[in-house]
């Protein structure tokens, strides 16, 4: 199967006429960004993964994946638990992002595929695609993972801790998740579903999402609908307005209370910060450096970071390059500030025994959630041309002025 005409989708630029062997690494000659990927798996293999994310992600639902027990009295965490009780707080943002990221979009991930790979309407399959593109970066089994053993060592001290067949689960559909996330080549994909004809055709516009063929009159790319917009104008505002909201709930998200805790009749409230002393006063300090890291320095660091670009593309001389390379840091990091809204679900779901120890939630969930969410959307709909544009603009007038 022959490979469209290449355009990068991140600085745009268009290599009318090459063809990419797909069984090699390529990259963007001016960018730096991955074009390609290598072979991507074979169908049997998709299907496989596929499903075993989807038995694994639906188990988490009703198999435990840990107990806790205090003197007797044990209980189960299973993740239908954490998401109703989060919900029987009032906690419904919180609940409503690990019902999300944990069992939403990991079965609709593998379903999605298992549409692209086999559905007979080319509609749907196209539509699937596109959905497929969105969803996978809000797959969160890792986090989730991580969340689980900060539990653990939190509880420690506490009780006894046993761990049940959900992990097993838990683990088998996150390997199966980063197998689909680096084999999955959308572009293959695309052309599969509505083989593009690759011959060179001068005029014709590339799409940066699908590598179709467009004519150059084309607002909309036939075979993905994606716009064909190769200066964007928009989405800047609303990366700021994101940011400053971020900005103003952060106040809260740190100073608030982030959860109660009751051990043998004494009632104790922490912060993201008190609650990482915490962990370090009881001797767990890589456990709480990571929590640190994940709650404190990554939504602060993304949200500086991001702010930084956007202002230094427009005003400032910054190399494009460089500015690429801090916001996929900031793209990857991201999704990890989810970690304290997976730890709070898990430690609300096992610690209630009354009297003897009890967990609740602070009201500094909610606007630590929304933080998260508003800093991933900012940085999704960060579109990195904008840093190419501006510097072709600035090449421009140099040439003009010389």
């Amino acid at each position: 199967m022959s490979e469209p005409q290449l355009v990068c989708p991140y600085c745009q630029l268009q290599m009318s006429g090459c063809v990419l062997d797909t069984s090699h690494n390529a990259w963007c000659p001016r960018c730096g960004s991955a074009i390609a990927e290598g072979p991507h798996l074979a169908v049997r293999w998709m299907v496989s993964l596929a499903l075993v994310l989807l038995g694994a992600s639906l188990s988490l639902l009703v198999m435990p994946l840990i107990s806790f027990d205090v003197l007797g009295l044990e209980t189960d965490a299973t993740l239908l638990s954490g998401i109703t009780k989060l919900a029987q707080e009032g906690q419904w943002l919180p609940s409503l992002m690990v019902f999300l990221t944990a069992l939403a979009a990991p079965v609709l991930v593998s379903v999605l595929l298992l549409v692209v790979l086999f559905a007979p309407d080319g509609y749907m399959r196209r539509q699937s695609l596109v959905a497929l593109g969105h969803l996978k970066e809000w797959c969160m089994l890792d986090i989730l993972l991580v969340g689980l053993c900060v539990s653990m060592v939190k509880l420690a001290d506490i009780g006894d801790l046993n761990i049940k067949a959900g992990m097993a689960c838990l683990i088998m559909g996150q390997l199966a998740m980063a197998a689909l996330i680096q084999g999955i080549r959308p572009v293959m994909l695309w052309q599969s579903i509505a083989e593009q004809p690759m011959t060179p055709i001068k005029g014709l516009r590339p799409c940066a999402g699908c590598h179709a063929l467009n004519v150059p009159t084309a607002v909309h790319c036939w075979r993905c609908q994606r716009l064909l917009e190769s200066r964007p104008r928009q989405g800047k505002q609303l990366c700021w307005m994101l940011l400053l909201a971020s900005v103003i709930l952060l106040v809260p998200a740190n100073v608030l209370p982030m959860s109660f805790t009751t051990s043998f009749g004494s009632t104790g409230s922490d912060t993201i910060f008190t609650g990482v002393v915490t962990l370090a006063r009881n001797g767990s300090p890589t456990i709480a450096a990571i929590v640190f890291i994940a709650s404190v320095v990554v939504p602060i660091g993304k949200i500086l970071l991001l702010s930084t670009i956007l202002y230094l593309s427009d005003h400032k001389s910054l190399a494009p390059r460089t500015a690429q390379k801090i916001y996929r840091l900031v793209h990857f990091i991201g999704r990890w500030s989810m970690l304290d809204i997976f730890v709070i679900a898990i430690m609300v779901t096992l610690v209630d025994q009354g009297f003897l120890s009890q967990f609740r939630v602070g009201p500094a969930a909610t606007p630590f959630a929304l933080v998260v969410v508003l800093t991933m959307v900012a940085a999704m709909r960060f579109d990195t041309r904008w840093l190419w544009i501006q510097d072709e603009k600035r090449r421009r007038q140099n040439v003009g002025q010389t």
